[in-house]
């Protein structure tokens, strides 16, 4: 609506990907049976998943299927759960070496990482490559003065911040 956010005025560039990008991509993988029920949570970028409930006796395919669900439950996860059967194949909704900065825990229903009976395997996102060129969204600035840019590449990628520097 351009209305911003309030009375502030907000301007998005939207960024081309880059052809030659990859996907950082991990997994989760449960080994164990479960003894009690349990209520977990994955946790992703400090933003949490559905809950999924293990049961009594549940096969480590049966796990993998409840974690698939409760991830793509939220919209919000910045990961893709796909089901491997005996694990879960996480990639980052985007190509680029950002995605390998996306942190991924399995916590229970206190918050806790320790697990009794299940124990879950997390190999991090990692092999994200080549993020999106800034320039053509740079080009877009002109001569407008903009008091703050916000980068979405995260704090490990700072070679953007300094062509943004650099239009300036």
């Amino acid at each position: 609506t351009g209305g911003g956010v309030g009375s502030i005025p907000v301007t998005v560039f939207p960024l081309i990907d880059d052809v030659a990008g990859a996907i950082a991509t991990g997994s989760i993988t449960p080994s164990g049976a479960a003894g009690v029920v349990a209520t977990y949570r994955v946790r992703v970028a400090g933003i949490l998943s559905a809950p999924f409930t293990t049961a009594v006796a549940d096969s480590v395919a049966i796990i993998c299927d409840k974690i698939v669900a409760a991830m793509n439950a939220v919209l919000d996860l910045p990961l893709n759960a796909v089901d491997g059967t005996t694990d879960v194949d996480i990639t980052a909704k985007w190509d680029g070496a950002s995605g390998n900065d996306i942190t991924v825990e399995v916590l229970d229903s206190n918050g806790e990482t320790a697990h009794e009976d299940i124990t879950f395997t997390i190999v991090q996102p990692a092999a994200g490559a080549a993020d999106p060129d800034v320039s053509s969204a740079l080009a877009l600035f002109g001569s407008t003065w903009y008091t703050m840019v916000i980068n979405c590449f995260g704090p490990t990628i700072t070679t953007v911040l300094n062509d943004i520097q650099d239009v300036g």
